[in-house]
C-alpha cells in the first residue's frame, strides 16, 4: 500500500459540459487527493479542457444504479494496493467556498471511515436496528477501512437493486443497503467512524433549517435538491433563501455571479421537466 489517495466522483448532467459548480467542487477536492475519477453519463463534453488533466480522469457510464452504480464502476478502476485513502464523493452538493477545514479536521482525528455529515435518523423502510450512518454523498475510507469496503462491495446485491423498476423503491433500497448498511458493517468491524457535521435533528430539517444553519456556521455547502426544490419553505425563505445564502457566504475564488446564473438555469430546466414542458 502506498501513500496515494483517490476520489471517485459520480456526476450526472443534462448538457454537454462539465458545469461550473462541479468544476468548483473538483478544484477543492484536487487539493486533497492525488487522483480524481469522474464517472459521468455519456455525452459530448464541450469544455473538456476545463478539467485538470493531471489529476482528473473522466470515464462514462450509463445512469444504471444511480450514484451507487457510478461508485462501483469507478471502484473497478482501482488497484486497491496502491491507495491508503479512497473517497466516494458525488455531485449532489454545491460547494461555494473553501472546505480545507474539513480535511484538516479529519487529519487531526483518528477515524478509519469519515464523512461530511453523519445521521442517526431511522427511515420508515429501514431494516436496521441501529441507523447511524455516514451520508453517502461524501465518504472517505482510510487504510484500515479499505479492505472492509472491498468486502462489503463484494457482498452487495447490486444486480438485484438495479432490477427494481420503481424509482422510489430502488432509491430506498440503495439508502437501506448501501448508505446505512455500509456504516453498520464498518461499525461491526470495530472501525472508528465520524463526520464533520452531525445531523440528527429531524424536526429541524423538516423546517428546512439544516442547510441554513450549516452555511451560517461556516460550511459553504448546500444540497442541489434545495436549489431545485418547489417546497414553500425553500421558495419563501427570505434572506435564508439558497441564493441569498450563497451570495452572503461564498468564499475563495468562486465566481458567484457565474455560479448563481448556472444554478438558476439548472433550477429552471428542472421545473420545466417537473411540470411536463421539457424532457
Amino acid at each position: 500500500m502506498t501513500n496515494k489517495s483517490v476520489c471517485i466522483f459520480p456526476h450526472f448532467y443534462d448538457l454537454n459540459i462539465i458545469p461550473y459548480y462541479v468544476l468548483c467542487y473538483l478544484e477543492q477536492l484536487e487539493k486533497h487527493f492525488d487522483q480524481i475519477i469522474v464517472v459521468s453519463n455519456p455525452r459530448q463534453i464541450d469544455n473538456l479542457s476545463a478539467l485538470n488533466s493531471e489529476k482528473v480522469k473522466l470515464i462514462f457510464q450509463s445512469n444504471e444504479g444511480y450514484d451507487l452504480g457510478k461508485y462501483l464502476n469507478g471502484f473497478k478502476e482501482l488497484n486497491l494496493n496502491e491507495y491508503h485513502q479512497i473517497a466516494l464523493i458525488n455531485d449532489s452538493n454545491i460547494v461555494f467556498g473553501n472546505i480545507d477545514f474539513v480535511f484538516d479536521w479529519a487529519r487531526d482525528s483518528d477515524l478509519d471511515f469519515w464523512g461530511l455529515v453523519e445521521a442517526n435518523i431511522r427511515p420508515a423502510y429501514s431494516t436496521h436496528d441501529d441507523n447511524y450512518h455516514i451520508q453517502s454523498h461524501f465518504m472517505v475510507f482510510n487504510k484500515n477501512a479499505i479492505p472492509f469496503l472491498e468486502e462489503f462491495i463484494s457482498k452487495l446485491q447490486f444486480e438485484e437493486i438495479i432490477k427494481i423498476s420503481d424509482v422510489k423503491a430502488a432509491k430506498r433500497r440503495v439508502i437501506n443497503d448501501w448508505e446505512i448498511g455500509l456504516s453498520q458493517f464498518m461499525l461491526k468491524q470495530n472501525l472508528k467512524l465520524g463526520a464533520y457535521v452531525n445531523h440528527t435533528a429531524k424536526i429541524e430539517d423538516s423546517k428546512g433549517q439544516f442547510y441554513q444553519r450549516l452555511i451560517k456556521d461556516g460550511v459553504p455547502v448546500i444540497k442541489k435538491k434545495v436549489i431545485t426544490s418547489l417546497l414553500p419553505r425553500d421558495l419563501f425563505a427570505g434572506e435564508n433563501k439558497w441564493s441569498n445564502l450563497i451570495k452572503a457566504h461564498y468564499t475563495g475564488q468562486v465566481d458567484v455571479a457565474k455560479l448563481l446564473k448556472e444554478l438558476f438555469s439548472i433550477r429552471k430546466r428542472h421545473v420545466l421537466r417537473k411540470i411536463g414542458l421539457s424532457k
